[in-house]
């Protein structure tokens, strides 16, 4: 899969802004549904002590649908920053994408009970990613980075494209696209563009569209060509 940044709108369309806050919704929690009483949830966090953060990585519940209790099952440390989570739309695999970090994670999540895991980590290209998608095919997953920690020879704020292959795990990155947009008032802390939401506008979209956080938050359509890779 392969991107094409357009140019920017102003602003999208309200029909384009109401189907891609949609599509934001099922993957704003990372949870997945096993039974008709229980489901699971997944809950990342930041580790690194100079985000003045406590987390250890990330913990597992199981949420009765009935009452909404939550039962912890399991906690998976080692893990920096897994801050963004999702959940592939089968719910067979759990992918993080890691702040201040160059590279997301795959795990597979075990039918029944919920427990996840690792299958891999895949390196991004880019460096802090803080959301990211799976495209409607399930083939690929787009990775926003906001660049802030600059790995070496790695672009500022940019999207990354990884392959996912059949068995769930991730590739390394196919395309990186490095973004233009309007900077920050601070620009120390925003010298480049930062991506704080990114979302494919329906499940069988051919484009997906973003918006940078600056002095003047602009939006962006890309167009993708899965077959190119």
């Amino acid at each position: 899969m392969t991107i094409s940044i357009d140019s920017p709108l102003r602003s999208p369309t309200r029909r384009k802004f109401v189907k891609s806050a949609a599509a934001l919704l099922p993957l704003a929690a990372a949870r997945a549904a096993s039974s008709n009483t229980s489901s699971y949830i997944y809950i990342g966090c930041l580790t690194h002590s100079d985000h003045n953060s406590r987390g250890d990585g990330i913990h597992v519940y199981r949420m009765d649908q009935q009452t909404g209790a939550l039962t912890h099952i399991q906690r998976l440390g080692n893990l920096v920053n897994p801050s963004s989570l999702i959940v592939s739309r089968d719910q067979h695999f759990l992918y993080s994408a890691h702040g201040d970090e160059a590279y997301a994670s795959s795990f597979a999540i075990e039918k029944g009970t919920g427990l996840i895991t690792p299958l891999d980590q895949a390196a991004t290209g880019g460096s802090n990613g803080v959301f990211h998608t799976i495209d409607p095919s399930g083939r690929f997953m787009v990775i926003a980075n906001y660049g802030d920690k600059v790995a070496p020879n790695s672009p500022g704020s940019c999207v990354s494209v990884l392959p996912i292959r059949n068995d769930g795990s991730l590739r390394d990155r196919s395309q990186v696209v490095e973004l233009k947009g309007a900077l920050g008032p601070d620009r120390l802390k925003q010298a480049s563009p930062q991506i704080p939401t990114i979302s494919f506008l329906t499940r069988r979209a051919n484009s997906f569209w973003y918006r940078t956080k600056g002095l003047i938050a602009s939006s962006y359509f890309a167009s993708i060509n899965r077959e190119a890779c």
